[in-house]
């Protein structure tokens, strides 16, 4: 067909115009994008869709795309590619609490698209950002068989001490505590015991603990806040009917409100003497916690401890980067402290 120049260069400039149209409307409301995925490779076709979710600001609208777009992602692309994206991402722009959250969404989506199979859910999901994936598994477990999670203790202690490191076994472990408050309706005594009905090791029974404490801090599961007091910020760890073994974890996990964050070194030198130090490694958990991915930042408010507090505070957050058994990420931080510090940490 003949097209007099000026017509050839209208008629190309309309198909661009058309396929562009088509590709933006097809990626904002989820049409074409069979036809464009032809044209880009596996990984990138699952960033496509993944990173759009995960670079909406709001949380809400993020967890609500992941919900949508993660049971087509994982049934088109497999379990492990789109873990594996999720992976990338968190390493170049570093993992926060969020990432937490966008985990706990792929174990909620997991468990219905495997049919509801535990066992099989537990085996496709990883430790990425702190085990969320288990975490919410542990909390659909008592919806689904309507018993109690404390009667199906054999059951849970198979599918956590099936994770390879001591890290995992530990990270699982805490999310049962946060399942075993979420169950009680908040009520950590409650919760605390059902803990100890578990035949486990003592770091094991330690992790679970503080699921409990940190469910109450930050009801990231539903189950959190009825233990906490405006007008004291170490509650309940200043509870008189709070069973001495567990002090030392609830200091850990104590919930200073992020109003007040900045006074935290303060509010933890109100706390009974032996107990400061736990206080200040738990500043540096939720230091580590918040922005996982950005170490000089951790070290730079830890820092504000002062002589007593500033290597508690390291601690903690060593503890917390440590949790997925990544020594590159131990050795990256432990350069960033001077000998001095490395010396008083005893871990670098």
């Amino acid at each position: 067909m003949y097209f007099p120049q000026k017509q050839y260069l209208v008629f190309i400039a309309v198909v661009l115009l058309v396929f562009l149209a088509t590709f933006f409307l097809g990626l904002k409301f989820d049409f074409g994008r069979d036809f464009f995925s032809s044209f880009v490779s596996k990984s990138e076709n699952i960033k496509v869709d993944l990173y759009s979710c995960l670079n909406t600001a709001n949380i809400e609208n993020r967890y609500e795309c992941l919900d949508k777009r993660l049971p087509n992602l994982f049934k088109k692309y497999g379990v492990g590619a789109v873990m594996a994206s999720y992976e990338d991402y968190v390493s170049k722009v570093g993992e926060t609490f969020t990432s937490h959250g966008d985990t706990q969404k792929m174990g909620e989506v997991l468990f219905e698209l495997t049919g509801r199979d535990i066992h099989k859910a537990f085996s496709l999901c990883t430790v990425t950002a702190h085990n969320g994936c288990q975490h919410a598994l542990l909390g659909e477990m008592g919806h689904e068989t309507g018993k109690p999670l404390f009667e199906m203790t054999a059951t849970i202690l198979e599918l956590c001490n099936e994770n390879e490191s001591d890290g995992a076994r530990e990270l699982c472990f805490h999310g049962l505590g946060h399942a075993l408050l979420v169950e009680r309706q908040g009520e950590i005594k409650l919760a605390l015991a059902d803990c100890d009905r578990f035949n486990m090791d003592a770091s094991l029974m330690r992790a679970c603990w503080s699921g409990v404490f940190m469910e109450n801090n930050s009801n990231i599961m539903g189950g959190g806040g009825k233990y906490l007091k405006e007008d004291d910020p170490l509650f309940p760890c200043t509870m008189p009917e709070l069973g001495e073994k567990y002090i030392s974890i609830c200091y850990i996990q104590v919930p200073i409100p992020f109003a007040k964050r900045f006074e935290s070194f303060k509010i933890c030198r109100t706390a009974p003497k032996q107990w400061i130090e736990s206080c200040a490694m738990g500043v540096g958990l939720r230091l580590a916690a918040q922005r996982t991915g950005d170490q000089n930042w951790i070290i730079e408010k830890c820092r504000n401890g002062g002589d007593d507090l500033t290597v508690p505070c390291f601690r903690g957050a060593l503890f917390y980067l440590g949790m997925e058994d990544n020594r590159e990420v131990e050795e990256r931080y432990c350069a960033k402290l001077t000998e001095a510090e490395k010396v008083s940490l005893k871990r670098c």
